[in-house]
């Protein structure tokens, strides 16, 4: 004759009923945080960008201080862009009719200007959907 084993009252483990509550459970609350996480990661781009305008403007200071000339710095219109130069003599007048051209990317921004240096020339991660905009509006 064959005994049956007795079965298990105390059974470890998780039924499937209770899995898919778990994982219901987590997916609501990954749902609700997504969104304020984005906010966040968008907020700590926008920060990492003034600082680096911050940054930047504080070196234009003590670079015009260093150098005992002018240094400017020119926006893009399309906010993009931004470049740090200087200009001696007769160049400065030329330098506000024919503006340095960030577009044209680091090293080639002033190009074809005389009398102009370029100094710096930063791209902004427009990908990321950061711009410099001039205070009269948003173009």
């Amino acid at each position: 004759m064959m005994k049956l084993r007795p079965s298990r009252t105390g059974s470890k483990g998780f039924t499937l009923i209770e899995l898919m509550i778990a994982v219901a459970v987590v997916a609501i609350i990954i749902m609700i945080a997504a969104p304020s996480f984005r906010d966040m990661v968008l907020m700590q781009r926008l920060r990492s960008v003034n600082s680096q305008l911050v940054t930047d403007l504080q070196f234009a200071r003590n670079e015009a201080v260093a150098r005992g000339v002018p240094l400017r710095v020119v926006f893009d219109l399309d906010g993009a862009c931004y470049v740090l130069f200087t200009s001696t003599g007769t160049a400065t007048q030329t330098a506000n009719s024919q503006r340095c051209n960030c577009l044209n990317g680091p090293g080639n921004a002033c190009t074809g200007i005389p009398g102009t240096t370029e100094v710096r020339t930063v791209e902004l991660p427009t990908g990321q959907g950061i711009f410099i905009y001039p205070l009269d509006g948003v173009p």
